[in-house]
């Protein structure tokens, strides 16, 4: 898959499972994830819609934003989620040739995401965090199934 085909793979539902680390945001546990994209702009832009449950209540929901850069592997992410979080900026990624990778900055320290693509109809998703931009630890990670 080339950088021009990622917002196009992601397009559409996607339902997965979630393991989360406890943090001081979250408890540990699993979760079950709801996810719908669309592509915006001819395909420049992908707008994500996301929640995820526990115990059949909806605990955690966030709305993104993926935009393409100047280059074919920029790619840029505008995160707003449950939590608070307000960007000021765009998160900087880059297309690896299987993997969209970002990294967010903000006051409640760092934070990574990298989706893997796995086949046409799955990806997995590796959340990590550093509340003082150091160290990464790892707090969610999920397996995410093409629903339509």
């Amino acid at each position: 898959m080339d950088s021009d085909s990622v917002f196009g793979f992601l397009a559409g539902r996607w339902t997965g499972e979630e393991q989360i680390a406890p943090s001081r945001w979250m408890q540990g546990g699993v979760s079950q994830a709801t996810i719908e994209n669309e592509t915006r702009f001819g395909g420049a832009a992908l707008v994500h819609q996301y929640q995820t449950e526990r115990d059949g209540r909806v605990w955690f929901s966030a709305h993104g934003v993926l935009t393409k850069g100047a280059t074919s592997d920029a790619v840029g992410l505008f995160w707003f989620d449950s939590f608070g979080f307000l960007p000021t900026e765009a998160a900087q990624g880059t297309w690896d040739g299987r993997s969209l990778i970002f990294t967010r900055n903000s006051s409640r320290g760092s934070a990574r995401h990298t989706y893997t693509f796995v086949n046409p109809d799955e990806y997995l998703l590796h959340l990590e965090s550093s509340a003082d931009t150091g160290t990464m630890k790892t707090i969610l990670e999920g397996v995410y199934r093409k629903l339509t």
